[in-house]
């Protein structure tokens, strides 16, 4: 029997577009044992909606690293117990591949390693900003060069919290990039690439007071803000209740604030969910520390 965990993620961090992204303390729970005939069990979210059959991403991931091996599938249960939302920006789809892959990979004890995984991860996932940080932890800086992904990944500063606000709708990553322009302003991209290199080294030098100007971005929120309602009062709002920047989580339509503590993160919850709320929208949120490992093996 193999169990892992893999966790949640946060893509883009305002500026990073396609390329920054952040592994958070939330996760995927995936369970692999022999049996007498195949059987795919799902609880927690997504329960009521994923596939219970071969097309199912978690397991059409596990296939492929099998194909690739040259090894036959062979006959199992595969029980999944989902903490990630669907759709909501907090890449579920890189979980389960990434968590697919890591599955099978460690049922074969562990052929390919961690690069061979991050470029197969790529591959299905078609860019890396939300499978790096789910197999490697921490906050990944991740490039596409001539086919191959590479990824670096560090820790977040320790006292470092993520006030997550998940809104009661889920929103395509397919209708999030459709809003986007074919081209940008030559400012606009100066812009992103002087606040990217701020937003990365102000967490290197543990300098948190830049991270509301680090973390603005002219590439996509602008244009996906629209089709999340309220959502500049919700980044008002977890800024006056003490947040450093609030940016959407990936392609949205979830909000992420940094804040230094588990107290300031509630106030920002709160703060968010109630922005949210003035605007007619249903919200969770949730505090979360930065995930360090990764997709793991668990007992």
């Amino acid at each position: 029997m193999v169990r892992l965990a893999v966790p949640a993620t946060a893509a883009n961090l305002g500026p990073g577009y396609d390329c920054l992204g952040l592994a958070l303390a939330l996760y995927n729970y995936l369970e692999l044992e022999p049996a007498r005939r195949w059987q795919l069990v799902i609880r927690g979210e997504g329960a009521e909606s994923l596939p219970r059959d071969e097309s199912n991403l978690v397991w059409q991931s596990m296939e492929h690293l099998w194909r690739q091996t040259g090894t036959p599938v062979p006959c199992v249960k595969l029980t999944l117990v989902n903490g990630i939302p669907l759709g909501r920006g907090l890449g579920s789809s890189a979980a389960a591949i990434v968590g697919g892959l890591s599955l099978a990979n460690h049922w074969l004890d562990k052929p390919l390693d961690k690069e061979e995984l991050l470029q197969l991860a790529a591959e299905l996932e078609g860019h890396p900003d939300n499978v790096a940080p789910a197999l490697l932890g921490g906050l990944c800086l991740s490039v596409t060069e001539a086919g191959r992904t590479i990824a670096l990944n560090w820790d977040l500063p320790p006292h470092l919290r993520l006030a997550v606000c998940i809104p009661d709708f889920s929103l395509s990553t397919q209708a999030a990039r459709a809003v986007l322009p074919r081209t940008v302003a030559h400012a606009d991209a100066v812009f992103n690439l002087s606040r990217t290199a701020l937003l990365l080294a102000a967490l290197a030098q543990k300098r948190l007071d830049l991270l509301g100007t680090a973390a603005r971005d002219r590439l996509h929120q602008e244009y996906r803000k629209d089709l999340i309602p309220g959502f500049d009062a919700v980044v008002t709002a977890a800024v006056e209740a003490g947040a450093l920047a609030c940016t959407l989580s990936g392609a949205g339509p979830s909000l992420l604030a940094f804040v230094v503590s588990a107290a300031d993160g509630e106030k920002a919850g709160r703060a968010m969910a109630a922005a949210f709320g003035r605007w007619g929208v249903q919200a969770r949120w949730v505090v979360l520390r930065p995930d360090t490992r990764g997709v793991r093996a668990i007992k």
